[in-house]
């Protein structure tokens, strides 16, 4: 990128999440839905450079005229090298709030995931697109390549297009056959690469989206999010966002507890947490598919300790057990206002 860049060192890190799987499995489809439903955010996608313009000028002007593709507040950016624009994405005065790498098929994993690490980004997931036929093909003795293989024991989430065109019983093969590849992700399934914006990158703090609802609720240590267990609940073009807040400090050990009982229809949290043993300090709390973690952050400071989780999870119904309380749209002031309390969200990244 050519633009204007101003250094921004104490700015905090860019969420970059990687979007990978082999050719013709429908990557650029998924993201075209996301920046077109994006609601509240800039998000900008590197993708590779595109294959044929093979003179310096008719190169170069397919990826000027790219660069001012907009959709919404969101850009599709063209790159023969990610790691120059990366570096002047974090340098921008008004940078992205959030930043999609568009791998290759063949590309290294290691590669590709250490994309996040560079300086003015972290690390907020690894996503693998695959047909959601490739189980069939996979059982008639068609091997997926070793690229592949390696970017599913890295994905985080592993999205299964084209379902309608498959049908659910091939799907449920494929997501079988997948889940040894990919044995830390958990699994959606998309019609025509239709997958809300936040399962893939987190919700927007203050936006609701048309694809999503938002329910407030007091967190508490039997609190389970329940998914309906019919087909409709594996596709991803709906989910449900749970804001779960508390002002008592929790016990660690029953909030791991509470973590490790997540049902899989939930693919990512974030939020802070207020702990019992380490009330001085803020724990930031990440989850994104299965892996999830507890570190410790700043200190409180001059601010009330408050723990305040976001969970989303597949659309259907979910129900709280055992006497929790449902706050959703009739939420009491006192909770709006602990909610608003911790206003910046803190964002997941794949971490173990």
């Amino acid at each position: 990128m050519r633009a204007g860049v101003h250094a921004s060192d104490t700015a905090s890190p860019i969420p970059l999440t990687v979007v990978g799987g082999p050719a013709g499995s429908g990557k650029t489809a998924v993201i075209r839905h996301l920046m077109e439903a994006q609601v509240g955010r800039r998000v900008v996608v590197i993708v590779p450079q595109v294959a044929g313009a093979t003179s310096g000028d008719e190169r170069n002007a397919h990826a000027e005229s790219a660069r001012l593709e907009c959709i919404g507040q969101c850009m599709m950016l063209p790159s023969r090298d990610p790691v120059d624009d990366l570096l002047q994405l974090a340098r921008m005065e008004r940078r992205p709030d959030h930043v999609i790498v568009e791998a290759n098929g063949d590309e290294s994993p290691a590669r590709i995931v250490g994309y996040a690490y560079m300086p003015g980004f972290r690390p907020d997931g690894v996503v693998i697109v695959v047909d959601a036929a490739v189980g069939t093909r996979i059982e008639a003795g068609e091997a997926l390549s070793v690229a592949t293989q390696a970017q599913l024991r890295r994905a985080d989430l592993v999205v299964l297009n084209k379902v309608d065109l498959a049908g659910p019983r091939v799907a449920a093969a494929t997501q079988r056959t997948l889940s040894k590849m990919a044995p830390a992700a958990r699994f959606l399934w998309s019609h025509g690469g239709q997958v809300a914006a936040s399962v893939l990158i987190g919700p927007t703090t203050g936006h609701v989206a048309a694809n999503e609802t938002s329910v407030v609720a007091e967190w508490r240590a039997d609190y389970e999010p329940v998914s309906s267990r019919d087909r409709s609940s594996r596709l991803g073009e709906r989910c449900r966002t749970w804001c779960l807040v508390s002002d008592r400090p929790l016990e660690a050990r029953a909030f791991r507890a509470w973590v490790s009982r997540l049902p899989a229809t939930v693919m990512r949290g974030a939020g802070v947490v207020h702990l019992r043993e380490e009330p001085q300090h803020r724990q930031d709390f990440a989850m994104i598919g299965s892996r999830w973690r507890l570190t410790r952050a700043a200190p409180w400071g001059g601010s009330a300790p408050l723990t305040r989780i976001t969970l989303v999870s597949l659309g259907g119904e979910m129900r709280q057990v055992r006497g929790a309380t449902l706050l959703e749209e009739s939420a009491p002031p006192l909770v709006r206002r602990r909610v608003q309390l911790q206003e910046a969200p803190v964002a997941a990244s794949a971490g173990d």
